[in-house]
């Protein structure tokens, strides 16, 4: 028994070349020894120095074969060679690592150890993945330290709030991110709320990068569709910053809504109807957006989405290696552009695609523990079903998601305007089978007025803060010659007629029945139907429209003596299905954020219109 013990021990010490490592050590010992021996004397060093290093070398040779057994070392100081990982291997690794990564930090180790139980090569390759994984190695380290310089400068000299920059007096800061940071501001000249979008100072600094983007700039600027951002101004900062003005939008988002979770088939089919419209148009122009993802498109109270960054994301030319780049936005790239080909409006569709996808089923398409897998996975995995993680979605509206995805960009729709027509072919026949609302409960004199005989007015109650399903009737006006005010009055004189204009069209919609829903700057918006419904809420509406035109064109007249320019009004109306989602306003009041076509179609039809 003895002699199989010590026979095991051999072999153990030999495996782990503690002998090998024994043999080296003596040799290295002995002419380090024997070269002190020499050189000492010569070098008048005293004779106790040579007997420390003799016992240095004795008592380092314990330490040697104690490190040899426990780390299984070779005389070179490296692992002791092993045969590489098989496929069979790799692909257990990979399936362990994605496991482990899904955990938080504090289960990983205990569940490599069961997953890897008798296979010690496996935890220990699975470990050091995980090792690699946590700390920042050398491929993320430069971009880091190359971008500190030009963005630690900019982000100090970002204005603050209560700083005024040109014509704009900053209020506050909305957000940043990998494209600069955004703030509410009031322009000064034409006392009206913006956003003020300042780009990287990498973009600042670089001449040929200002040119481009300028140009870029200027493309999105000409591109005139209710669906997306306008830009008021490019401007540049007196220390060379470049920032953008835009409309100051009341509403929130779409990466913000879908932080509650999936949207009704009908607000999903609506939001994305108008997004393909909006890349029509700028597909016409020639310009293609190339980051279409739910951070990028805003959806207003009125339920009429804006795509913003028109033109940054083109001039950033997003590649694998751009600093600041995370999963959210890799997620929404389209195959082509994972690969780094060229791109067309194509890619824009697959990136609505995605997004569809997610509005409906509530998660992303396409998933990886990091970038290089997800590009992957986009590349080369199919998604799964939507009526798999949502039952009940249209095999019609699965079908459009479907060829939205399709990896081959020629099998995809053609254009955003055949991808819109793909959209309403599917919203038509689901609206005509949605179910009709459950009747309201017996009303009670505290909640509901008595309704009108005569009018065939009806009620509810008012619309529940969740959404409710009516039918409504949208008048959005605009009112012309609201620049030219700005520029020939003095703001006390622009601030009395712009709330006289509000009065007016608050008073003509109650007096009609319906309510002012919206007014901003140049823009209103009458709604009728909600919260009272009528029977006749259209011909009420085109009446107060009617109405508001005579207002507005008297109260020109009554002004036109201090030195005012003529003011007229732009004026969309379309009756329709919406939901209605009641919101508080600031004078106690109720307001109601739109998701449905009418108001879509409405502010189409006033920005199309002619003045009277």
């Amino acid at each position: 028994m003895n002699g199989q013990k010590l026979g095991k021990l051999a072999g153990e010490l030999k495996r782990r070349h503690v002998f090998r490592v024994a043999v080296v050590y003596a040799a290295v010992a002995f002419v380090v020894v024997q070269v002190a021996d020499i050189a000492f004397p010569a070098l008048g060093m005293p004779d106790w120095t040579l007997a420390l290093v003799i016992v240095l070398a004795a008592l380092g040779f314990p330490i040697a074969l104690v490190l040899a057994w426990a780390y299984d070392l070779t005389p070179e100081g490296v692992r002791r060679s092993e045969p590489p990982p098989t496929a069979g291997d790799w692909q257990q690794i990979q399936d362990v690592l994605s496991a482990a990564l899904e955990l938080p930090s504090g289960e990983r180790p205990a569940f490599v150890a069961r997953a890897s139980a008798g296979k010690p090569e496996l935890r220990r390759e699975v470990q050091s993945l995980l090792d690699a994984h946590a700390r920042p190695g050398v491929l993320d380290r430069p971009a880091a330290e190359l971008a500190a310089p030009l963005v630690r400068p900019a982000s100090d000299s970002f204005p603050a709030r209560g700083r005024t920059i040109g014509r704009y007096h900053i209020l506050e800061k909305l957000g940043s991110g990998g494209m600069g940071v955004v703030y509410k501001a009031r322009d000064l000249r034409l006392e009206r709320i913006v956003a003020l979008k300042f780009l990287p100072p990498h973009l600042s600094a670089d001449e040929r990068a200002k040119e481009r983007f300028l140009v870029e700039a200027q493309a999105a600027a000409a591109l005139d569709h209710p669906n997306i951002c306008t830009i008021h101004e490019i401007g540049e900062t007196d220390d060379g910053h470049l920032f953008l003005a835009m409309p100051f939008y009341g509403g929130e988002t779409l990466k913000r809504r879908l932080a509650q979770g999936a949207l009704p088939p009908e607000q999903a089919i609506d939001i994305a109807i108008q997004v393909a419209q909006g890349l029509a148009r700028a597909h016409d122009r020639g310009i293609v957006h190339r980051d279409i993802k739910p951070a990028n498109l805003v959806v207003t109270g009125e339920g009429i989405v804006k795509i913003v960054d028109f033109g940054v994301a083109k001039l950033a030319d997003v590649s694998l290696t751009n600093p600041g780049m995370t999963p959210g936005t890799v997620a929404y790239m389209s195959p082509e552009q994972a690969r780094g080909d060229e791109v067309d409006g194509r890619t824009d569709l697959w990136s609505l695609g995605v997004v569809l996808y997610e509005m409906l089923s509530g998660e992303r398409p396409f998933r990886g523990v990091h970038d290089g897998v997800l590009l992957h996975t986009i590349q080369t995995s199919e998604p799964q079903p939507i009526t798999a993680l949502r039952p009940g979605i249209a095999t019609a509206l699965e079908q459009v998601v479907d060829r939205a995805l399709a990896k081959d960009r020629e099998e995809r729709y053609p254009t955003a305007r055949d991808l819109v027509q793909a959209l309403e072919a599917v919203r038509n026949p689901e609206t005509e089978r949605l179910p009709a609302p459950e009747p309201a409960p017996a009303p009670s004199a505290s909640t509901v007025s008595a309704p009108s005989l005569d009018s065939g007015e009806t009620s509810s109650g008012g619309v529940l803060p969740e959404g409710e399903r009516r039918q409504a009737t949208i008048v959005a006006s605009t009112l012309a010659g609201y620049d030219a005010l700005v520029e020939s009055l003095v703001p006390e004189e622009v601030e009395r007629i712009v709330i006289k204009v509000r009065a007016e069209a608050a008073e003509v919609a109650a007096r009609h029945g319906g309510a002012l829903n919206h007014f901003a700057g140049e823009e209103m918006v009458l709604l009728f139907g909600i919260p009272t419904t009528h029977e006749d809420d259209g011909i009420r509406a085109t009446r107060a429209a009617l109405e508001l035109h005579a207002r507005v064109r008297a109260l020109s007249e009554e002004i036109e003596g201090e030195n005012c320019p003529e003011l007229r009004l732009h004026t969309g109306v379309d009756m329709g299905r919406v939901v209605a989602h009641a919101q508080p306003s600031e004078n106690g009041q109720h307001t109601y954020r739109i998701a449905g076509s009418a108001a879509q179609i409405a502010v189409r039809l006033a920005s199309q219109a002619g003045t009277d």
